[in-house]
């Protein structure tokens, strides 16, 4: 998604994000009173007045699923979900306000399920939100691709330490190709190793101590097992805290192959790592990726390795997309020779008079 500063390109992939929040959260989390939690668009103060209407295009089992819903400040005015099997529209459920009508073609299980839905339906709340806690068959693989399969880049970037442990241990099938892809940023990586500090030698006391307890639980009762009990998670939370303890990273620079730890590399490094983590994480289960101001943290050079990682077929089997904004305008031309991004790959966001971005 391209565009120049401020054209609405960080607010379209907010848009989604709403949406990934609403389907999720709004049955569980928002608050049976207190409205719909929409930021509608404020240049325009009609728009403040007029509902918010946010629509996908999903592709689950190779089948297109359209979904959609409409919110104004207190509720849901409208929501729906049709599927494109051999291109012919079928309407799996239409909602309007607390109104649901349901396709035909429903399975038993699926009519059984309906009923109890619409008595736990709440105005502000989603349909598939709420049908998904009863595991509506037909409604479950839509909302586990939004909770599962949309994945947003955290806007600081934080590494999530045990995820580059398991990423980057000996055994993982994933570390080559994580140490190339970090090599290939050239800020002087050679390696990357995960080294155990020795922490977990002086946990052997505590897991005696433990082991002694859980033997005496068996006998226990009253006031007594509680004690043993508590003593036996405190000493679980504390393993596992060692454990934790006990692993580090070393990244290992240049020639001499000198040693340095995570806090030590420059925030590129960083924000290298955090992406190729992500990705990585995304080519494995299909996922789309969404990153916002995608150049803001790499040079060209490392955005183009990165977009043909998921381009090719080879690396990524599973179809996952990485969706990012960029007013990068070289990533429009070519790279030794090719394309980087496809034309049918490339939108456009521009404002109009009113400050609305199209």
């Amino acid at each position: 998604i391209f565009g120049s500063h401020a054209a609405g390109k960080s607010s379209l992939l907010s848009a989604l994000k709403f949406m990934q929040s609403a389907v999720k959260l709004s049955f569980a989390t928002w608050e049976p009173d207190a409205g719909v939690r929409r930021t509608p668009f404020r240049l325009a103060p009609r728009s403040l007045l007029e509902p918010s209407t946010f629509v996908a295009d999903i592709m689950l089992d190779w089948v297109p699923h359209v979904y959609g819903f409409t919110v104004d400040d207190e509720k849901v005015q409208s929501e729906w979900l049709y599927t494109y099997a051999k291109r012919r529209k079928k309407v799996v459920f239409e909602r309007d306000g607390n109104d649901v009508e349901f396709g035909p073609g429903s399975s038993a299980e699926a009519k059984t399920r309906n009923k109890f839905i619409l008595g736990m339906l709440r105005s502000n709340a989603l349909f598939v939100s709420t049908a998904a806690q009863a595991l509506h068959p037909d409604i479950k693989p839509l909302y586990d691709w939004f909770a599962q399969r949309v994945a947003f880049l955290p806007a600081a970037q934080e590494i999530t330490t045990a995820a580059l442990y398991k990423k980057l241990a000996l055994d993982s099938p994933d570390r080559d190709t994580l140490v190339d892809l970090i090599r290939a940023a050239d800020v002087g990586i050679a390696d990357i190793r995960v080294v155990d500090a020795g922490w977990r030698d002086r946990a052997v006391d505590a897991e005696e101590s433990a082991a002694i307890a859980r033997a005496e639980m068996e006998s226990a009762s009253g006031r007594r097992r509680l004690e043993l009990a508590e003593h036996v998670a405190y000493h679980d939370w504390l393993t596992v805290l060692r454990e934790a303890r006990s692993l580090s990273l070393e990244f290992y620079h240049g020639q001499g192959m000198a040693p340095l730890s995570l806090e030590h590399q420059s925030e590129g490094t960083r924000a290298w790592l955090a992406i190729v983590l992500h990705s990585r994480q995304a080519l494995d289960t299909g996922a789309a990726l969404v990153v916002d101001e995608l150049d803001a943290s790499l040079h060209p050079r490392l955005t183009t390795r990165l977009v043909r990682l998921f381009q090719s077929r080879r690396t990524n089997p599973r179809g996952a997309q990485l969706i990012f904004s960029s007013h990068d305008a070289t990533l429009l031309g070519t790279a030794i020779g090719e394309d980087v991004l496809q034309r049918d790959q490339i939108w456009f966001v521009d404002k109009d008079s009113d400050g609305a971005s199209s």
